[in-house]
């Protein structure tokens, strides 16, 4: 699972395994966490690499930020020359080393559905051997994930393309920048409804920065994690 800590007044997200994974459907906004935590980790003194295993999605992908994430330490691990921005599953060799590397915190973006989840698959030996998250993230502005229902047929068939099994639920619910306190209130809703159907635990729920001191004011007991959105791009907003 995941302790939460803090420094200067600022929730520090650490996971208690070596290998933070996180899939889910397309939208719900794993690029942006995978590079929140990996930054969060590097933050901390740990070794940080970050695995894109996106082959799917050719907008909102980590390797777009590689730079951001050069520069605080973080090693991104992606396709290289002409297929670093490439829609070919062209994934680079040296990923099992960092899976298998226990000197690394590693956190792996993986594709959206259950279509991105097969390329997780290639890795599913390796990981399962080892200690690891499995985070299912949850946006409920999603039309494939706005009912538990359809919350617990995406995440099944995410864990039969990768061969593993979701560890923890997240609560990313977001609509970019028309998200308030009430959108995030709904997604709390629906994780727990999904908690309820399967078991599984809620390991956070993330928010826009701007939102925390309000989320935290609503959902006592839960973990709420603050993002500085990255990912956005600027022609979206018009």
């Amino acid at each position: 699972m995941f302790w939460l800590g803090a420094r200067k007044g600022t929730s520090l997200l650490m996971p208690k395994s070596r290998l933070t994974i996180l899939v889910g459907n397309y939208g719900s906004g794993k690029t942006e966490l995978s590079l929140n935590l990996s930054l969060m980790l590097a933050q901390e003194g740990k070794k940080v690499a970050l695995v894109d295993l996106d082959i799917v999605n050719p907008y909102f992908r980590s390797r777009e930020r590689a730079d951001i994430l050069v520069r605080h330490g973080v090693e991104p691990i992606l396709p290289q020359g002409e297929y670093i921005m490439s829609e070919a599953p062209a994934l680079p060799p040296e990923i099992t080393g960092y899976l298998r590397n226990l000197d690394y915190q590693v956190v792996v973006d993986v594709g959206g559905d259950n279509t991105g989840a097969t390329a997780l698959g290639r890795f599913s030996e390796i990981i399962a051997a080892g200690s690891h998250e499995l985070l299912m993230v949850v946006n409920a502005y999603r039309p494939d994930t706005d009912t538990p229902e359809k919350v617990v047929a995406m995440l099944s068939s995410i864990e039969e393309a990768s061969g593993l099994k979701v560890t923890s639920l997240v609560n990313n619910t977001n609509l970019a920048w028309e998200t308030d306190l009430s959108v995030v209130l709904q997604g709390q809703w629906l994780v727990e409804q999904v908690h309820q159907l399967t078991g599984l635990p809620i390991a956070f729920t993330a928010v826009e920065s701007s939102l925390l001191e309000q989320a935290r004011a609503n959902l006592p007991g839960t973990i709420i994690v603050p993002v500085d959105i990255k990912m956005r791009l600027n022609w979206a907003q018009t």
